[in-house]
């Protein structure tokens, strides 16, 4: 009988075992799978001056597409390819190099904010800083 009664006290603590279980967490994505997941709309630009002062808004409904190969597409309003070419994260995925290939030109762009649903990025020059927002 005392098997009996200690065999069940050790069937009854099993539950209690496997629930102090480490839960096992989803890894955080990367900020290139966040970039590469879906497909971005560049839904706005702000332009400011040298003092700050916001001077323009932009609304735009255009499509960006970053792939995993470090490609990317823009598309204007009508669907249409209207730039591309590669891009690069820098300095542990805080910058984003942008080089188009129909002009040939580079740009590293400061990542303001990467989530699931919002990629924000910047550029500060000599007449003032513009900030490009996209959403999924």
């Amino acid at each position: 009988m005392k098997k009996f009664v200690v065999l069940l006290l050790t069937l009854a603590m099993i539950p209690s075992i496997q629930s102090c279980k480490k839960k096992e967490e989803t890894p955080k994505p990367t900020a290139k799978e966040l970039l590469t997941k879906d497909d971005w709309r560049h839904v706005k630009t702000e332009s400011y001056d040298t003092s700050g002062n916001l001077v323009n808004t932009q609304t735009l409904n255009h499509k960006v597409v970053f792939t995993v190969s470090g490609d990317y597409y823009y598309y204007n309003d009508s669907g249409d390819i209207s730039d591309y070419g590669t891009w690069e994260l820098l300095d542990d995925d805080t910058k984003i190099l942008i080089t188009h290939h129909s002009g040939g030109n580079n740009f590293t762009f400061d990542i303001e904010k990467l989530t699931e649903n919002e990629f924000n990025f910047s550029i500060t020059g000599s007449t003032g800083k513009y900030i490009f927002y996209h959403t999924r």
